[in-house]
């Protein structure tokens, strides 16, 4: 629909643009006072180095941490980058599944999954941990939109064709490694994510997660027996299977 119209296509893009920024803002704050076992929606914000409250002008998303060339205006303390990355970071990816979906409902199953998947991102790098409650508002927001398509059988195929599986051959090789080879978390996250993909691409997503994964362990200097945060994989896993995995998919089944 914002194809047919240029003005249309700039105002809703701007919209997608700011809202994720917004968004992004809002979810790194929340996340953070999660991790630092704070309300995360409760209280104002303020700078974790001084306590000072902040004001409207250091709350602007992008544009207060330019212009306060990313330190605090009252003490002077670095300002976190999570913050600046979470609100690029979102803003660009709404943009993307807007001009991958258009205004339809399928766009705005889009935002907020991808909302949930920044969410427990942060919380995961911050706690090595994926809260229940995040992976259950996912659900919600999949059963929600069901009624505008995705298909039932098709998103449960998608999570337990994948997520069962794996369990199976997790818990075999702590077997007989005698030690955890992944997270419950990050299983129960394949399976949500298998409600919005289907069992293609969540499959796909399980070998982009994996090699994002393992970027991320050499790009982060982890050593061999550190923990590993793999919920950051997954979502990013799934945020490209959800903006590029049909073409993908196409090709490899063209092969058969």
């Amino acid at each position: 629909m914002i194809g047919l119209s240029p003005f249309f296509l700039i105002y809703f893009s701007l919209l997608a643009v700011v809202l994720g920024a917004v968004l992004g803002s809002f979810i790194c704050c929340a996340a953070s006072r999660y991790a630092a076992g704070e309300h995360p929606f409760r209280g104002r914000s303020k700078c974790d180095a001084c306590g000072h409250l902040l004001g409207v002008g250091d709350l602007v998303p992008v544009f207060s941490f330019l212009a306060l060339k990313g330190s605090c205006r009252y003490c002077g303390a670095r300002i976190p980058k999570d913050c600046i990355v979470s609100e690029v970071l979102l803003a660009g990816v709404f943009l993307l599944c807007l001009l991958k979906f258009d205004v339809t409902p399928d766009f705005a199953r889009a935002m907020l999954l991808c909302s949930i998947l920044l969410a427990i991102s942060l919380i995961d790098l911050a706690t090595y941990t994926i809260p229940d409650g995040l992976l259950l508002l996912a659900v919600v927001v999949w059963a929600a939109f069901l009624p505008f398509g995705g298909g039932l059988v098709r998103g449960l195929l998608g999570g337990f064709g994948i997520a069962v599986p794996l369990l199976l051959l997790v818990l075999l090789m702590e077997k007989l490694l005698q030690k955890e080879a992944m997270g419950g978390g990050d299983i129960k996250l394949l399976f949500v994510t298998g409600l919005f993909l289907g069992i293609g691409g969540n499959f796909l997503n399980l070998l982009i997660s994996c090699v994002l994964g393992v970027l991320f362990a050499v790009l982060a200097g982890k050593k061999k027996d550190m923990a590993i945060p793999f919920g950051p994989a997954i979502a990013g896993g799934t945020v490209l299977t959800l903006l590029a995995g049909e073409p993908v998919l196409a090709w490899y089944f063209s092969l058969f």
